[in-house]
């Protein structure tokens, strides 16, 4: 079964596991200020890992 884990899968399971680290961490620690456009930087670390994950994802065609 192991045998057809591609490299992105991986990726994209290590960016799930980021992703929801910086969700406890937002939680835990309630960002005071805003950062850049209103948004804090939980909220744009998710946003660029979102962005990357979906980036890798389309390069190798899944």
């Amino acid at each position: 079964m192991l045998a057809h884990v591609n490299a992105s899968h991986a990726f994209t399971a290590f960016t799930a596991i980021t992703m929801n680290a910086l969700v406890i961490v937002g939680l835990v620690f309630r960002p005071q200020g805003r950062a850049m456009l209103g948004l804090t930087w939980v909220s744009l670390g998710l946003f660029l890992l979102y962005i990357l994950n979906t980036w890798i994802l389309f390069e190798h065609g899944y």
